[in-house]
């Protein structure tokens, strides 16, 4: 083989097929995936061992408070993925993107919010049964995701602000929006295994 034949066409992209965001993001979004995975693992299995159980608890559960929060949050990630190639173009709608985003963010917390006091004042805690266990540790998990993710959306409006992007912070954009969009698959697991399966 010669040389010639090795080398690689100036005319390829070397961008072609390039991952978003920076390397050590991916790998923090596989740890929250392998946490979670575990914890999917053991709520089915908790269910397999007590169905009666954790289908009479999830009748108290009301399903429009996870609907209003899925439709939320895949509106937000919507929102991410605009002000991202927004911001990529250059174009100056990505902050009220962002800020629209972070709207979601609170209403989906608010919401959240408003559905454990409802529980908690019906006497289902913590402590309550298994179940209960598994809904608060996951959806409590998940909401200080939301928290941390939403300080991530604050950090994008600042830098989708500046007029010109250098590559770093292009790459930090997007990272922050991958790990909004973690959030948001997260929850698309969550939803239908608290408040669907039977």
């Amino acid at each position: 083989m010669t040389t010639a034949q090795t080398e690689v066409p100036a005319t390829v992209d070397m961008r072609r097929g390039r991952i978003p965001g920076e390397p050590g993001v991916w790998i923090m979004i596989l740890g929250d995936l392998s946490v979670f995975g575990v914890l999917f693992v053991l709520f089915m299995s908790q269910r397999g061992s007590a169905p009666d159980l954790f289908n009479r608890s999830q009748l108290a559960l009301q399903r429009a408070f996870g609907g209003v929060n899925t439709l939320v949050l895949v509106t937000s990630s919507l929102l991410v993925v605009l002000a991202v190639a927004a911001t990529r173009a250059g174009e100056k709608v990505a902050r009220p993107l962002l800020y629209g985003a972070l709207g979601c963010a609170g209403i989906f917390l608010v919401n959240k919010g408003i559905e454990w006091t409802a529980l908690i004042f019906d006497g289902h805690g913590l402590s309550s049964n298994s179940y209960f266990t598994y809904f608060f540790v996951m959806t409590g998990l998940h909401a200080a995701h939301v928290i941390f993710g939403a300080t991530l959306l604050i950090a994008m409006v600042v830098l989708s602000g500046k007029d010109r992007l250098s590559e770093p912070p292009i790459g930090l954009i997007e990272s922050f929006g991958c790990y909004w969009h973690l959030i948001d698959i997260l929850w698309l697991i969550i939803f239908p295994l608290l408040y669907l399966v039977h």
